[in-house]
């Protein structure tokens, strides 16, 4: 990005865009150089210049002032942009909570949520359209049943991690930013085991194999998928979610197409000249049904 002076060409708009395109550029550049993630040089300069553009044109009567007097008529609001020392309160402050709550302020409750398991299901036909109940076997991450998840059987000898002091996480000034990360000492949990249990090693995880019962109903597809809540992997702020995505086999005798289903039954020349009924197949679980030709 050019060091310009000028707050549109930061955000890479022209001065006639709207106050929505303009939120849109600071979202674009914000996800370019933002010093958590890029890897361009210069990066938290960049994001610092950007933040502070954005931060007059946002509202239209300090964009008003700074497009009839320049920076001199908007210093006050410009230099404040210096002024934040914490990235949340940084981007908070401009509106985009939301915008970025899934890429900065979700980050620790995303790795504290057990991960999510995705398990394809191969149906036949029949059990697609009819519904069914199937066993699957996993292989996944599971709370230690030896410690109940604690890492101990022995709850005295756990102790205050001293490197965060028991908060999980540590918090790290780069410049412009005080950034905020899991702890790598106690791996965010606040606490270090002295005495781990034998059967996790102190995780509070084990991995073993699991058996389940879905109930699959009636007209799924291909591409369909199940959600079975709680059936992921464990994590200190709950468990995951298994999503079962449903895989129908091609059938020999008839085709699907959304809720129809198409077969081809042989006739005479004859029953096709005069017309006639012949017996249609369908599929297991249903009676026969009858075809008049005309």
């Amino acid at each position: 990005m050019t060091d310009s002076d000028d707050y549109y060409e930061r955000l890479g708009v022209d001065q006639k865009a709207t106050q929505e395109q303009i939120k849109k550029a600071f979202k674009k550049q914000a996800l370019k150089y933002h010093p958590d993630r890029s890897d361009e040089p210069d990066a938290e300069e960049n994001f610092k210049l950007i933040a502070e553009a954005y931060e007059v044109l946002k509202d239209p009567q300090q964009r008003q002032r700074y497009d009839r007097f320049g920076k001199q008529g908007v210093q006050g609001t410009a230099s404040r942009s210096a002024n934040y020392t914490d990235i949340e309160d940084l981007l908070n402050g401009f509106g985009f909570g939301d915008i970025f709550g899934d890429i900065f302020g979700g980050r620790q409750q995303r790795s504290s949520r057990g991960a999510d398991l995705k398990l394809q299901l191969a149906l036949e036909l029949e059990e697609a359209v009819f519904g069914c109940n199937k066993q699957v076997t996993l292989n996944k991450r599971q709370q230690c049943a030896e410690c109940n998840g604690q890492g101990t059987t022995d709850p005295s000898s756990k102790q205050t991690c001293p490197q965060c002091h028991g908060r999980g996480k540590v918090s790290s000034s780069r410049g412009f930013f005080t950034l905020t990360e899991p702890c790598s000492k106690c791996r965010g949990r606040g606490e270090l085991i002295t005495d781990p249990c034998t059967e996790c090693s102190g995780s509070g995880e084990v991995r073993r194999e699991k058996t389940l019962e879905i109930d699959v109903p009636a007209g799924v597809d291909t591409g369909h998928r199940i959600r079975i809540e709680g059936e992921g992997e464990p994590g200190s702020t709950g468990p995951g979610n298994l999503y079962v995505e449903i895989a129908v086999k091609p059938h020999k005798r008839f085709k699907r197409r959304g809720a129809d289903l198409y077969t081809q039954v042989p006739i005479s020349f004859i029953q096709a000249a005069l017309g006639g009924t012949i017996e249609v197949p369908l599929l297991e679980d249903a009676e026969p049904g009858e075809l008049i030709i005309k």
